[in-house]
């Protein structure tokens, strides 16, 4: 899910020379159709090569001044970009059994005229919120699924920050009030990341969970010497610093260029990400989503040693709650029913971006 440490774990993994970095983003769950092109709804070659111009994206601005707040992202249908015949045909040769996800790839590849990987163990590629599709969406591919989680709280400050960066640029977070109806919709979104990653975390260790407040402090190296463990690589000191020299001119996916929204959001004054509801949410607000959830076992989490959280964080899902949200158990009944269309579009519907972004003060 968005505003959880996406970007700082991507920018953490980039240059480990077993992992290629695309430069650009299949927006399978961003986009529509939903889950394309891990659920293959096209119904020929034609519409299949369409169907990845418009729902693949790539950075175009780019220079050392680039950041979230000014990058310009296309899909490439956008852009211009236009497959040839023969690159249409290309799809007829690959085997049947081949992944459509894998076959998108290849086509991109050639449009783009990139450099298949080579001596590459994977080929990283993200999205925000396709965990909601379910992890059996996942399972014709040869992958490991990694999600970050991070405090509701600070999650609930992010986005208001990110909010506020829509529609005044700078400004003091604590002289706006979000209404209580968008905080209790964030907070159910917030919540239902950690829901879904507990569960299937317990599932057979699926969507390998990430914390958030590890990977930002003291637990880094310790946190990215077990993922390596789990994806089966060798550690490299790439993986302790996200500090990463990046190739000018070259096109490289966008989150090695995001940062924090509070930092653009007060010039440079601060850029706390950690505890940043503390700063970044009003008392009343802060008060408010207290009073709608018990944080207690959460808060023991954020707390805890990566061997603890890792002993412990499956059996979150079973600790009752839903009961504080009742739209959670809506939710993960779907979720578990494989509706998850239906429920992409309700969860949806419960978010605040730079569209709607003055509905939530």
């Amino acid at each position: 899910m968005s505003r959880t440490g996406t970007s700082l774990l991507y920018q953490l993994l980039y240059g480990h020379p077993e992992i290629f970095f695309p430069p650009f983003r299949i927006q399978v769950a961003c986009s529509k159709p939903l889950g394309f092109p891990l659920k293959n709804v096209a119904a020929s070659n034609e519409e299949f090569a369409k169907l990845i111009l418009a729902k693949t994206t790539t950075p175009r601005n780019l220079s050392k001044d680039v950041n979230w707040s000014n990058i310009d992202i296309k899909f490439l249908d956008k852009q211009g970009f236009t497959f040839t015949d023969e690159m249409v045909s290309q799809l007829s040769t690959f085997p049947s059994y081949e992944p459509s996800l894998s076959r998108s790839v290849k086509l991109i590849h050639s449009l783009l005229e990139l450099q298949e990987p080579k001596q590459k163990k994977y080929y990283c590629l993200h999205d925000d919120h396709a965990y909601v599709l379910g992890a059996q969406l996942f399972d014709q591919n040869p992958c490991k699924i990694l999600t970050t989680i991070r405090s509701p709280i600070d999650m609930l400050a992010s986005k208001k920050n990110m909010l506020l960066f829509h529609l005044h640029e700078t400004t003091n977070p604590q002289e706006h009030l979000m209404t209580e109806e968008a905080l209790e919709k964030e907070l159910a979104r917030a919540l239902f990341s950690w829901l879904i990653a507990s569960y299937e975390y317990s599932m057979s260790k699926a969507y390998y969970p990430i914390l958030f407040e590890h990977i930002k402090g003291r637990f880094r190296s310790e946190v990215m010497k077990e993922l390596c463990g789990f994806i089966g690589i060798s550690f490299d000191p790439c993986l302790e610093t996200d500090s990463n020299i990046l190739p000018e001119k070259v096109a490289c996916n966008e989150l090695l260029y995001a940062g924090s929204s509070l930092r653009h959001l007060t010039k440079g004054k601060t850029s706390k990400t950690v505890g940043s509801g503390s700063f970044s949410l009003t008392d009343k607000e802060r008060s408010f989503i207290s009073n709608r959830f018990d944080f207690s076992w959460i808060d023991s989490v954020l707390q805890s040693s990566p061997e603890s959280f890792y002993s412990s964080f499956d059996s979150f899902w079973e600790k009752g709650s839903f009961t504080d949200l009742p739209v959670l158990k809506k939710w993960f009944d779907w979720y578990l029913a494989g509706k998850n269309n239906q429920l992409f579009e309700d969860y949806s519907s419960y978010n605040y971006g730079g569209s709607n972004a003055e509905s939530a003060f």
